[in-house]
């Protein structure tokens, strides 16, 4: 009886080693089961990146990620809003970030690069559809089809261009820019894109440089109905290649190389396509679309 007694008797729960078990097995580090995640940083540049008015959420950066993130399945993602300097100090530190990005010198030793996702347009002349002045400069200036920046000036002194002369638009332009600077109306930082539109419509200043996605974006979200000619210069390049970095280390790499697989199988499809094209104005869009081909769709 004694012994029956001792064999049947049940020891208590350990209930502090019930709770370590559960605390190894839900933290990230023990639990196989658990999702790499991915830091996906967002800068403000819309239409790259909108977070707010109208049109939050859904600008280019915004629409690749979604695109990405959906089909990256075997990962947990977690977008978040930053500026440059510290994205490019996250990159550095955190084990796992991704943005979309423009490839410079310097960055591929802390980002790895995927194959271009799009191409953008660069710098382009804005200018009044209506401006009289302008008409037969504009012709006389053109080089196989496209202004030259450097004729234009040289055609007329009365000319006035109106931007902010310590933003970088790329060396061939800047040189002219130097050049040409009594012909420049310098405008500072708080003078928006929205301001030099109204401007070129009053003809306060008669042209401008800027990114027509930018320009586009504006006048949508701004409702702004000026009638403002966009063209293409010689003196620049004609697109910008776009694409996703993420950290350089083995979980970026492996992140990159699933990111290239999906730009391959997609880049084709008009859906893909639509994700860029939508903030591009009208008359670039053919334009955009030969380059989309030639660098994206056929460059791999």
């Amino acid at each position: 009886m004694e012994s029956m007694s001792t064999s049947n008797t049940r020891k208590p729960f350990d209930f502090n080693k019930i709770l370590v078990t559960f605390l190894l097995f839900s933290c990230p580090v023990f639990n196989t089961f658990a999702k790499p995640d991915i830091k996906w940083a967002k800068y403000q540049l819309p239409p790259v990146f909108i977070n707010q008015g109208e049109f939050r959420n859904k600008g280019m950066g915004d629409a690749i990620f979604s695109f990405l993130q959906t089909r990256l399945s075997n990962y947990s993602h977690t977008d978040y809003l930053s500026v440059g300097v510290r994205i490019m100090r996250d990159f550095k530190l955190k084990p796992l970030v991704c943005s979309a990005m423009t490839s410079k010198k310097g960055r591929e030793d802390f980002m790895i690069f995927s194959h271009p996702v799009t191409v953008l347009p660069s710098h382009n002349l804005h200018f009044s559809a209506k401006n009289p002045k302008l008409q037969f400069i504009l012709e006389e200036s053109r080089i196989n089809g496209v202004i030259s920046f450097e004729r234009l000036l040289a055609s007329s002194a009365n000319l006035i261009i109106g931007l902010n002369i310590h933003r970088s638009f790329g060396d061939k332009l800047n040189d002219i820019l130097k050049l040409y600077i009594q012909q420049v109306q310098n405008l500072d930082e708080t003078t928006s894109t929205a301001d030099l539109l109204y401007m070129i419509d009053s003809q306060r200043i008669d042209l401008t440089i800027e990114l027509p996605f930018i320009s586009y974006f504006v006048s949508r979200s701004a409702n702004i109905t000026v009638p403002i000619a966009i063209e293409p210069l010689a003196e620049a390049s004609k697109f910008v290649k776009a694409y996703i970095a993420c950290s350089n280390n083995a979980a970026g790499n492996l992140v990159i190389n699933k990111i290239n697989q999906i730009i391959i199988e997609e880049r084709s499809s008009r859906e893909y396509q639509q994700l860029f094209e939508n903030w591009i104005p009208p008359q670039s869009r053919p334009s955009f679309r030969a380059g989309f081909k030639r660098h994206v769709i056929e460059a791999l």
